[in-house]
């Protein structure tokens, strides 16, 4: 318990000073300099946010003594990575195919991000998200399937007679998802289609055009994959909506009824309220005052502290993701859960790197 609470105390002092560099670019970062230096970044830290460390200590006069550390090797590596998988999406699209809305990481490390002054390399990716209109998905995945071999499956509740929401590929050793939803459609309102029509066609270089989520749309594929892992995250998730909702900021009282029209009034509220008490809220004062003005009593309830772990025993998380499942949906995802666990004792279980419902 108390490795725990030395570990959750350790990221809260971590996500503060991240905020404070983050909101003043030239205050000088001796309180960060003085975390990585000593034995409270830890390899799972590194490897999660060293990028984004290096980019917040370089501009820094001690940036030449970062040359050769683990966080400049994470950054390099954040980049080798995002250049591979650009141009392996960009040689491995069919030419028949529409444009690829990128979502999740693929598209926060090529916009939000940058937009704070961050270089690419600053947030890391262990894979790229594509939706494309359901009336090209098959095509795609039979084209794909025939270059690149089998693909992969997400551990959904899915019937034996549902198609997947999504498929993985690797390319070149590197996996991308192509999804027809943000996730399956009976835990999920969101229309993967109408988030592509809605989606912003944009160029990245000479050749690579993509699309890219509306502001308000990248809240709710945020909000979605908050509900489908039962609102298990990583330190990045929460830097992630920070971004989103600084970008955000003069719509905020349009969010909740946004929310509310694909049933993530809850996961909204949820994640609004732990957030609201994290030390990523500094980002957005104005946020963090309408939520606590919003959400008063969840707000109190409702902490970042106490938020689930990849520690929190399964039957709590499962919990987590029914309450939050759209209520209009709850019933059909309970009934394919049961149906899960059921039959998980005789049917092998196919597996991808995401967390599915």
């Amino acid at each position: 318990m108390q490795t725990l609470i030395d570990q959750a105390e350790r990221e809260n002092q971590l996500l503060e000073e991240v905020a404070k560099q983050l909101c003043n670019p030239q205050r000088s970062p001796e309180h960060l300099w003085e975390f990585v230096s000593t034995d409270r970044l830890t390899p799972d830290l590194t490897l999660e946010l060293g990028g984004l460390l290096y980019c917040l200590l370089s501009t820094s006069k001690d940036r030449l003594s970062l040359q050769g550390t683990i966080l400049h090797t994470q950054w390099l590596k954040n980049i080798g990575a995002h250049l591979a998988r650009s141009y392996a999406l960009e040689n491995a699209w069919p030419q028949f195919a529409p444009l690829p809305l990128l979502i999740k990481g693929a598209d926060l490390e090529l916009t939000l991000y940058q937009d704070w002054g961050l270089s690419i390399g600053a947030r890391s990716s262990s894979d790229w998200d594509l939706i494309i209109p359901s009336s090209y998905f098959h095509e795609v995945a039979r084209d794909w399937e025939s270059r690149y071999g089998q693909p992969v499956y997400p551990q959904s509740a899915r019937l034996p007679h549902e198609p997947p929401h999504e498929m993985g590929f690797y390319i070149d050793q590197l996996l991308f998802e192509l999804h027809i939803d943000p996730a399956p459609r009976f835990a999920c309102e969101l229309s993967g289609t109408a988030l592509w029509e809605r989606g912003i066609p944009t160029y990245h270089s000479s050749s690579v055009l993509v699309r890219h989520p509306t502001p308000s749309d990248r809240l709710l594929i945020w909000l979605t994959q908050y509900t489908k892992g039962g609102s298990i995250t990583r330190l990045t998730d929460w830097l992630d909506l920070s971004l989103i909702l600084c970008s955000l900021e003069k719509r905020l009282p349009e969010l909740p009824v946004i929310s509310s029209r694909y049933g993530l009034q809850l996961a909204f509220q949820d994640a609004l309220c732990r957030w609201s008490s994290s030390p990523l809220s500094s980002l957005s004062p104005l946020s963090q005052d309408w939520i606590s003005q919003r959400y008063p009593l969840e707000s109190s309830k409702l902490l970042f502290t106490n938020r689930l772990t990849h520690q929190t025993p399964p039957h709590l998380i499962h919990c987590a993701q029914v309450r939050l499942t759209p209520p209009r949906l709850r019933a059909s995802y309970l009934g394919r859960a049961l149906i899960r666990v059921l039959s998980s004792s005789t049917q092998p279980r196919q597996t991808s790197s995401g967390e599915d419902l």
